[in-house]
């Protein structure tokens, strides 16, 4: 992630006075002298600590372990205030251009059909989505994805009818945070009240702001025994690795399984749902939820790594939750190992929920511009 600033330091000017002084005037050239060296200190001292200054942004791009690209920020009750009534804090700022829908001949109500594109894009929808403009563009993503050295795996999945976008489910990744929600959702679904009462903050720590200290926290308290029965259900892949490691390997498949019944827990009247539900929804570095959380509910959790650290890691960038369109409910996990690239994620995020729209009869707008940022 990038930092931005657009603060310019103002600097204070003195003039040296050269020549001969007569003695009479030197207490009030020495005056002089002493304002004008605490002008300039005071200068000084107010650009160091402006955000323009190298040590400034030295400190704060190391204080900020974020995923590099996009920028990420966390609410602010006075933004919020000032866009609901309309203001701009920046005149000259792009605006977001008009959505543009896909309306390519398409009727979301034909039979389902099951199809592989030739990009290698498995699709159970009604017939004729394979020829859609929404259709070819996921799969010229994917092929962007391969020509950029990364693979890459997803699974989407209507909740009301069942269809489906899938690739590369069965392969097999290090899902880096994004695990975090599975681990949680375990927690609370097993503990209920009592749970949400004893760790309450460690969890909407561990989930919201993916504090690692937290989640190693929450496992020395709840440790990996029911992680590893928990995963058994929903993840059998991973679950040999779930009885020792805070991070196992899963496919697309297994994280879409497991944020299945995420969402439906999320969604039940169930003690603790109404909690991780509420800690989903203000997950930070979210491509999800950067898209997504200005017009529908979106739950989440993102994952990223940067390169191999043993044999427990390996470079990693995930998104996966649950959102709330305006065609329905879906569950989606996209797992890579691009390293903490979520420039390159982003695209497969934005495909997949325009495809959902177009194949369940809502928008099917890319919603990706200049403007978005990560949640």
């Amino acid at each position: 992630m990038s930092d931005k600033h657009d603060t310019t330091a103002r600097h204070a000017a003195a003039d040296d006075a050269t020549g001969a002084a007569e003695k009479s005037r030197a207490p009030r050239v020495a005056a002089v002298a002493v304002a004008c060296v605490a002008a300039i200190g005071l200068a000084a001292v107010a650009y160091l600590l402006s955000p323009a200054s190298p040590l400034t942004t030295h400190a704060s791009q190391e204080a900020a372990s974020q995923p590099q690209v996009r920028e990420a920020s966390a609410p602010d009750a006075s933004a919020t205030a000032t866009a609901a009534a309309g203001a701009s804090a920046t005149p000259d700022a792009p605006q977001r251009p008009a959505l543009v829908e896909d309306d390519s001949p398409f009727d979301a109500g034909a039979p389902t059909a099951e199809v592989t594109s030739d990009a290698g894009v498995h699709v159970v929808a009604p017939e004729g989505f394979a020829g859609t403009t929404s259709a070819h563009r996921l799969d010229d993503v994917v092929r962007g994805f391969r020509e950029g050295g990364y693979r890459l795996g997803f699974a989407l999945e209507d909740l009301s009818t069942g269809r489906t976008l899938s690739y590369g489910t069965n392969e097999i990744f290090y899902p880096a945070s994004s695990v975090k929600a599975v681990y949680c959702t375990m927690v609370i679904e097993q503990g209920g009240d009592a749970a949400v009462a004893a760790s309450g903050p460690t969890i909407e720590n561990c989930l919201v702001n993916s504090d690692n200290d937290a989640f190693r926290s929450l496992i020395a308290g709840y440790g990996y025994d029911d992680y590893a029965a928990w995963m058994g259900r929903f993840a059998p892949e991973s679950a040999s690795q779930a009885a020792y490691k805070n991070y196992p390997t899963m496919t697309a498949a297994g994280m879409l399984s497991c944020w299945k019944e995420t969402a439906r827990f999320c969604t039940s009247d169930e003690p603790g749902s109404s909690f991780l539900a509420d800690c989903l929804s203000q997950t930070h570095n979210s491509c999800l939820g950067g898209l997504m959380r200005d017009r529908y509910t979106v739950w989440s959790k993102p994952g990223w790594y940067y390169g191999f650290d043993g044999e427990d890691s390996a470079p990693s960038t995930c998104d996966c939750g649950l959102v709330r369109s305006d065609c329905g409910d879906y569950v989606v996990a996209v797992l890579s190992d691009a390293p903490g690239d979520f420039d390159a994620l982003m695209g497969v995020v934005d495909a997949l929920n325009a495809a959902h729209g177009k194949m369940c009869g809502g928008s099917s707008a890319l919603l990706d511009w200049e403007g978005t940022e990560l949640s």
